[in-house]
């Protein structure tokens, strides 16, 4: 089985804050894509086992907060180490907002939760959405995470959400390479083998 693994802080206080553009993008795939959903709460993680064009998927936020995503990871009743696979979606303040970049594999880049996922699971073997969401170079990178978007930010996010979404579903129904080749490129430029007219 697939999971789409959206990463994220629990709690009403965090739900609009920028590192929580992962949980944001996962519960939109979940409302707009997959069909019936049946829910696992524990303390640890959040899961929603659904199907999405046939296929079955689990949706999975871990709920022991970002710098334990991969703790919370391992509590999952899924074998990551052997079938089943994981793809993870988070925010990345080295991406402008709302640019998208689809890896097979490497290091965090400095995203917490991501980085627990790696050192818990011992690989870097691990395909991921990264989310841009800026940077602002006058406030500490911890203190920019966790403030909501500003306005301007704001008013793009249905549409990254939107085009996070379709990254995820191509990836679903096409692999990995063909979502790279498609989504890792800025928003409105040609895709390969458009001539631009």
């Amino acid at each position: 089985m697939i999971a789409i693994v959206g990463l994220g802080n629990p709690g009403a206080k965090y739900h609009k804050t920028r590192h929580n553009i992962g949980f944001r993008i996962v519960d939109t795939f979940v409302e707009r894509r997959c069909g019936r959903a049946r829910v696992q709460t524990t303390p640890a993680f959040l899961m929603v086992k659904t199907e999405y064009n046939g296929q079955p998927v689990a949706v999975i936020k871990p709920q022991l907060y970002m710098n334990r995503s991969g703790e919370a990871l391992k509590k999952v009743p899924l074998n990551f180490r052997g079938g089943d696979e994981m793809f993870v979606v988070f925010d990345d303040a080295a991406l402008e907002v709302g640019a998208l970049r689809i890896r097979a594999s490497g290091s965090a880049g400095g995203q917490k939760g991501m980085k627990n996922i790696i050192d818990v699971f011992q690989t870097n073997d691990i395909p991921r959405l990264r989310v841009g969401i800026g940077k602002n170079t006058d406030m500490p990178l911890e203190d920019y995470v966790l403030r909501p978007f500003d306005r301007a930010q704001a008013a793009l996010l249905p549409e990254i959400e939107d085009r996070a979404v379709d990254a995820i579903c191509c990836f679903l129904d096409h692999g990995l390479e063909a979502a790279m080749q498609q989504f890792n490129r800025k928003p409105g430029a040609p895709q390969s083998g458009d001539n631009g007219g």
